[in-house]
């Protein structure tokens, strides 16, 4: 997508214009990993120069206010938040802070996900937009692709190392480490928008199951 102007001090990004712009979030298939494949790859095929990424937020300041939210969002829904423990919520967001801190540092999306992606026409594809940019681990913006469609465990590595077999620079491991975390963020989503989407209990197991073992 052609970036036109910028006002990085307001966060503000001036995008091309998409047409049809259809969103994948109101297609039947919303995650279609075989189409993301080659967004992810052009959004981050190549390490960033020295000093291209200064200004930007780093991938900790992202998670944070993504855990904030997910507070809030509890505070807002109680049905929702009876069957998620606020422990799962504090070790999640810990483990964010260590997985933050390592890894390497690329210009990320910082918020890819089925609504933020629309269809193009004239056989360019999927375009990625809404972006809020940060700098950190790649593995990030592949989270929403592999675990939103839920499965359980083995249903999410699995997408985990088909991605990884065609995405440059996407280490599975690390992808399945930020899965562990995001899990409770998205869970409350699926639970919000439909407490009875069997993808809500199972991104919970994993997040339980992440709890447990720290």
């Amino acid at each position: 997508m052609t970036l036109h102007d910028a006002d990085l001090a307001r966060g503000a990004l001036l995008l091309e214009r998409v047409l049809p712009g259809t969103r994948l979030a109101d297609e039947p298939d919303r995650w279609p990993l075989g189409e993301i494949a080659p967004v992810l790859s052009d959004l981050w095929q190549q390490p960033a120069e020295p000093g291209a990424l200064a200004g930007l937020p780093g991938l900790g300041e992202r998670a944070e206010f993504l855990f904030e939210m997910t507070r809030r969002r509890l505070d807002r829904y109680p049905t929702v938040a009876a069957r998620v423990p606020p422990h799962l919520v504090e070790v999640a967001r810990d483990r964010s802070r260590a997985l933050a801190g390592a890894g390497a540092a690329r210009l990320l999306h910082g918020d890819l996900h089925a609504g933020n992606v629309l269809r193009a026409g004239d056989g360019r594809g999927l375009v990625a937009i809404d972006p809020r940019p940060c700098r950190g681990d790649p593995a990030f913006d592949a989270v929403d692709w592999v675990l939103a469609a839920g499965g359980g465990e083995q249903a999410v590595r699995r997408r985990i190392d088909w991605l990884a077999g065609r995405v440059d620079g996407l280490d599975p491991d690390r992808t399945w480490s930020w899965c562990q975390v995001m899990a409770v963020i998205l869970a409350v989503l699926v639970l919000i928008g439909g407490p009875d989407d069997p993808a809500g209990e199972e991104m919970l197991a994993i997040a339980r199951a992440t709890a447990w073992t720290g």
